[in-house]
């Protein structure tokens, strides 16, 4: 599945170590907006890492390829070292139907199309692909595998535990536990140990424990020096199997679709208005207040405002005579109401 590399997808590989830039080893490789390819499902543990190509597949811990992944449905063990150049050999052509050519199996090559659309106006009827010739199963690179420069393998082949493949070779079948192969078609060459130090390896099963438990025991001497005092940690139980995170690709997958949101920095011009904004502020405030001002005075002047004030001050001194004062006063107000209207409408015409 292609996917694009995003700070979700950076971080998730960041956090377990896997698919690092080299020889730095600290932040993704891939920058954002980059597509990469990875398989639906799977996974890659802890401080496995591909150093070319925008292709992942399934590896476990320990492992690492400096060669671009020709395809997806590899599953990698622990401790595998894979030089540049890996290839795999490409699919192949029937060879029990009429012919070889992809007319047989694929009419959308546009030759074949252009070709029978001009013939017989439709596109020719072909059997699929897969029926004609099964899809290989995942190629398995097990645990310590060894792939030297330009070797070429067959899709759908195990390469056992300790196997070693050597430069160029051709590989067609199964390679053995703790064999090295070479040649074309390649064939063992010899095997890395004897029968009985090979059946103490696979038994020790070594890989399920971190190199770093190996610590102080020294590779140099006899590869059963090394396994008895491996064995002696384990029996003593100075140290356990490893149990690496592992980066599961579904999970790569959601995290790739999850969306960014970009917030605009506040900046402290913002947060602080100018000078020239406090002054437009002041200014509709006087605005506001010249207005509120204006509209109390039309209030103030209106008649039944003027009249409402008469009230008041004659219900306050009704004991004093004031309603008698309140008649008086309101003929006095609604002349004088009278007067400003016609003065008012005199100045309009003049």
């Amino acid at each position: 599945m292609k996917i694009k590399v995003n700070k979700f997808v950076r971080e998730y590989l960041e956090e377990f170590n896997v698919l690092m830039s080299y020889p730095n080893g600290k932040v993704c490789r891939y920058k954002d907006d980059e597509i990469i390819n990875v398989p639906d499902t799977g996974f890659m543990e802890e401080y496995s890492t591909i150093n070319k190509g925008n292709n992942a597949c399934q590896m476990g811990s320990f492992s690492y390829s400096n060669a671009i992944i020709p395809r997806l449905d590899i599953k990698m063990g622990r401790y595998c070292s894979i030089a540049n150049g890996l290839s795999f050999i490409a699919g192949k052509h029937p060879l029990d139907t009429i012919s070889t050519s992809s007319f047989i199996y694929d009419s959308n090559f546009y030759i074949f199309k252009d070709a029978s659309m001009e013939r017989i106006k439709k596109s020719y009827t072909h059997t699929p692909y897969g029926m004609l010739i099964p899809p290989s199963p995942p190629t398995i690179f097990e645990n310590d595998v060894y792939v030297c420069t330009n070797a070429l393998l067959k899709p759908g082949i195990t390469l056992h535990t300790g196997c070693v493949v050597a430069q160029n070779a051709i590989v067609t079948k199964d390679v053995p536990p703790y064999a090295i192969v070479g040649g074309s078609p390649a064939r063992i060459l010899k095997y890395r140990f004897d029968e009985l130090t090979i059946k103490r390896l696979l038994e020790l099963k070594w890989w399920e424990y971190h190199f770093a438990d190996f610590d102080n025991i020294d590779p140099k001497k006899d590869i059963n020096y090394f396994l008895d005092e491996l064995e002696d940690r384990i029996l003593k139980r100075m140290i356990k199997s490893f149990d690496p995170k592992k980066m599961q690709f579904e999970e790569l997958i959601q995290r790739s679709k999850q969306q960014i949101l970009i917030t605009k920095p506040i900046s402290q011009s913002s947060l602080q208005p100018t000078p020239q904004e406090q002054i437009k502020v002041l200014q509709d405030k006087i605005k506001e207040l010249e207005t509120s001002n204006q509209k109390a005075l039309k209030i103030k002047n209106h008649l039944s405002y003027k009249l409402g004030e008469a009230l008041i001050r004659a219900n306050k001194s009704w004991y004093k005579g004031g309603y008698v004062k309140f008649i008086f006063e309101v003929i006095k107000i609604k002349k004088e109401h009278k007067a400003n209207i016609n003065n008012t409408q005199g100045k309009a015409y003049q």
